[in-house]
């Protein structure tokens, strides 16, 4: 008989409904082999419909109206993305004035505000055409009487696209002579007067008098000596490899289109060059900043460096990340290339922090002593849900399932944050002391009531809370403390989405450049600033200092 392995419920009912043997006449053996099949049933049960997920379903927790389309069809979404992302049934923002909603309100979500016309063209420069009459047109037709202009007719607004140029600036400085000193005088005066160089050993030798423009102190510095780079040019490169997730093979070809012939090597020596001067001080003062926040966010993905020494070309090594927490005056992203994933890396990069940080559950992190270690939440939701038998709660195969009653305590905390959101900190922790300790407690309880086969899914999930209880519950300390490592996530999310396009780091100097130039462009994001302007800002001011760094601006 065969058994669909997507419908576990029906399959265990039919199970149960066979003839069992007595299990008093089981030998210990047996009942331990019957154990271990179960066991093996039930995980093998979950790794298919998690591989089903991973391969043909959506990669979020959040669940969407369409699945992902199988693989072999993905590659065609490059062609007929406009049809894909079209939406028939919304309302072009653009296509009236006015055209903001409120908030709406769902059963299960609350729905973005859609942005006006006004919004979306908020900060762009803005160029009137009006047309009038001509002036001999300017006449009434009635009785040549000339009119008076009353108002004008709005008839509407497009967006032009400016393509880029590039273009030499050429920058020389007068020089200037005069033409009597050049000639000699009868006797010298050179000596006589103080704003002048005298002349060597005073002998009334002809004496040269040469005078150079001063240059502006906006001009007077290079970003790069010897070099034709320019701060728009860097940041540019800059931009489009860090924001962009552009390769630089193909900046190269995008620079040539425009004009430029470079080539990689050239825009990576930028890059290199930029961090040892400018960035990589900017990164120490950023982080000495950062240790002064009270909650921070910690993180780590891979990172593949192919010259890192003592290690194959093929081995990870790691970019961590760390941010201030959301309620910090001074909001910072950081980012740390290290060679592995030991947690000696946090310990030392959090050593003498004394607040919170929060973290997922890698034991790594177990290694930072000093400060309070919070747990994230999320973590163990996403654990339950893949627990869940066909990875969805709404399924049918999840109703009744143990681990969707471990994701819905997750969810139920969730949805009190949410609630919490706008309350101030004193607030949210009095608020969490009311209703969300209750709802932590009975979980740990229902926790404990737990008796999941070894090594399932289940199993896992709940040792995985109950691993990490005392950093689960340290959001319940104070109102600052966020329930999740999901900001930092966030924030490192444009590093994995750049890591698709670029693959990998040549050398450990790169990949430490990456990491200060990231923590400078998502600091910036998270700070509402753009990205391109403040790379070119922090170009245009750091070599005026000469080594004086004033990291203030």
């Amino acid at each position: 008989m065969w058994y669909n392995l997507d419908n576990r419920g029906e399959m265990k009912r039919e199970v149960n409904q066979m003839e069992r043997p007595n299990e008093k006449n089981l030998s210990p053996e047996a009942k331990e082999y019957i154990e271990y099949l179960e066991n093996r049933l039930e995980k093998m049960s979950v790794l298919y419909q998690n591989l089903q997920k991973a391969h043909f379903g959506s990669k979020s927790e959040k669940q969407k109206k369409t699945e992902a389309l199988p693989e072999e069809y993905e590659q065609l979404s490059i062609f007929n993305e406009a049809e894909d992302a079209a939406d028939t049934s919304a309302k072009d923002p653009t296509a009236a004035e006015n055209t903001a909603e409120s908030t709406v309100e769902v059963k299960s979500h609350k729905r973005a505000k859609k942005r006006s016309r006004e919004e979306l063209l908020e900060g762009l420069p803005v160029e009137e055409h009006e047309y009038e009459l001509a002036e001999e047109e300017q006449k009434c037709q009635r009785c040549g009487y000339k009119l008076e202009k009353i108002g004008r007719e709005y008839i509407r607004k497009e967006v032009e696209y400016i393509p880029a140029q590039v273009k030499v600036h050429a920058y020389y400085r007068a020089t200037y002579i005069c033409r009597k000193c050049e000639a000699g005088m009868p006797e010298c005066e050179s000596c006589e007067r103080a704003d002048v160089p005298t002349c060597a050993g005073c002998e009334n030798r002809p004496v040269m008098m040469l005078k150079k423009a001063e240059i502006p102190e906006e001009h007077r510095y290079p970003v790069l000596k010897h070099s034709i780079a320019s701060a728009s040019t860097v940041a540019q490169v800059l931009y489009d490899k860090y924001v962009m997730a552009v390769p630089l093979y193909r900046q190269v070809q995008d620079w040539e289109r425009a004009g430029l012939k470079m080539n990689r090597a050239t825009l990576a020596n930028w890059v290199l060059a930029v961090h040892r001067d400018y960035y990589a001080p900017l990164w120490k003062y950023m982080k000495a900043e950062l240790m002064k926040s009270e909650v921070i966010h910690c993180d780590e993905t891979v990172v593949q460096v192919l010259r890192e020494p003592g290690k194959a070309a093929t081995s990870d090594s790691y970019m961590w990340a760390y941010r201030a927490g959301e309620s910090e005056e001074k909001q910072i992203v950081l980012f740390e290339y290290q060679p592995g994933r030991s947690g000696e890396y946090p310990k030392k990069f959090l050593e003498g922090y004394q607040g919170y940080f929060v973290t997922d559950g890698y034991g790594g992190y177990n290694k930072v002593k000093n400060g309070t270690r919070c747990g994230c939440w999320a973590h163990v939701r996403r654990k339950f849900l893949e627990a869940i038998p066909g990875g969805k709660p709404e399924a049918d195969q999840a109703q009744g399932s143990r681990a969707k009653e471990g994701f819905e305590f997750c969810e139920r905390l969730f949805m009190l944050e949410r609630e919490f959101a706008e309350l101030t900190v004193q607030e949210r922790y009095e608020a969490r002391e009311k209703q969300s300790r209750p709802v932590v407690e009975e979980f740990w309880a229902w926790c404990s009531r737990i008796d999941a086969l070894k090594n399932s899914p289940l199993s896992e999930a709940v040792g995985y809370a109950t691993g990490q209880k005392s950093s689960l519950n340290s959001f319940l300390k104070d109102g600052r403390i966020p329930i999740s490592n999901n900001l930092d996530e966030n924030a490192i999310r444009p590093f994995v989405m750049g890591r698709k396009n670029w693959l990998f780091c040549n050398t450990p100097g790169g990949a430490q450049a990456s990491a200060a130039i990231y923590s400078i462009v998502e600091t910036a994001k998270v700070n509402g600033v753009e990205p391109y302007k403040y790379l070119k800002y922090l170009l245009e001011q750091l070599p005026r200092a000469n080594g004086r760094y004033s990291y203030e601006l």
